[in-house]
C-alpha cells in the first residue's frame, strides 16, 4: 500500500517561532487528517532539527527504561515515539 507523505520545512532556532511556522504546521496537519479520513495511510513529518548529541542522549534514556529499541522493528521512529511519551524530547 502506498503512503502519502506530508512534510514541513526544518525550522532553525536562530529566532523565535512566528505565524509562518504555525501556518505551515496547521496546513500539513489538516492535509494529513483529511487523507486519513479517506482511508489513506499518511506519514506526517514536522520539520525539526535536533543536535546529534541530544538525540543520542534521548536514545540512551529511552533504551535504559526499556521503552524503545533502535534495533527493533520500528527502529529510530520507535525510539522517538517512546521519547515523546516520556516527554524527554
Amino acid at each position: 500500500m502506498d503512503i502519502f507523505y506530508v512534510t514541513t520545512p526544518i525550522y532553525y532556532a536562530n529566532s523565535l517561532p512566528h505565524l509562518g511556522h504555525l501556518y505551515t504546521m496547521i496546513v500539513a496537519d489538516t492535509i494529513a487528517r483529511a487523507k486519513r479520513q479517506r482511508g489513506i495511510d499518511v506519514g506526517l513529518r514536522l520539520g525539526q532539527r535536533l543536535p546529534r548529541q541530544r538525540v543520542h542522549q534521548v536514545e540512551v534514556e529511552v533504551v535504559e527504561v526499556g521503552m524503545g529499541d533502535p534495533d527493533g522493528p520500528d527502529g529510530f521512529l520507535g525510539v522517538v515515539d517512546a521519547a515523546q511519551r516520556l516527554q524527554v524530547l
